[in-house]
């Protein structure tokens, strides 16, 4: 019995030289690739922009907040409030928020005790006993990638450089968590917050 082998693999070869494909084995798609034509999986995405969200009207900044209700350090952070869209986000930040445990680090005043978030992207640390009191005041962005969707993330612009956080809120905005390098900063809501502040 004669082997056909080297036969058969002579004119794989050249069938394959002939359409300019090339094949690859052990994928998990066809199998072929043309050389010549881009490919999406090659497609890098939109790096993340900061950006300051903006509110149409004093409606939609309520809506976007929702029923809120005063939070206690011992109260759960579940269920967790969809911040997938940047609005959504800012509009959930905004009000006073005293940390239970964690801090901002040597980034901030040692006394600092609490944030303040403000509509437009601006926020005060407060320090000491001063309560409501603003102290230490900066601003922030919103990290958005394609269509305004963001992660959850938010860049704190201090004196002594950017600070990234990663930010989970539970639904009704009493309790809230900042992720940043240094660990994690768990807050509770101070003063319910039913309107927009920076009016």
């Amino acid at each position: 019995m004669k082997r056909r082998v080297p036969y058969l693999l002579s004119a794989f070869v050249a069938l394959s030289a002939c359409d300019g494909a090339t094949l690859t084995l052990g994928s998990d798609d066809d199998g072929i690739r043309d050389a010549s034509r881009p490919d999406v999986r090659d497609a890098k995405p939109s790096p993340p922009t900061p950006s300051c969200p903006t509110f149409t009207s004093d409606d939609e900044y309520a809506l976007l907040r929702g029923t809120t209700c005063e939070g206690q350090c011992s109260d759960s952070l579940t269920p967790e409030r969809d911040l997938s869209m940047a609005t959504m986000l800012s509009a959930s930040l905004t009000g006073g928020w005293t940390f239970c445990s964690g801090s901002l680090g040597a980034a901030v005043p040692a006394d600092t005790t609490g944030i303040q978030f403000y509509t437009g992207c601006t926020f005060f640390l407060i320090e000491g006993d001063a309560g409501a009191v603003p102290g230490t005041n900066a601003t922030y962005d919103v990290v958005t990638t394609d269509g305004g969707y963001t992660a959850g993330t938010i860049i704190l612009h201090l004196s002594t450089g950017d600070v990234y956080a990663s930010v989970a809120a539970s639904s009704c905005l009493g309790r809230a968590q900042l992720t940043i390098d240094g660990g994690v900063i768990e807050m509770s809501s101070l003063v319910p917050v039913a309107t927009n502040p920076a009016k």
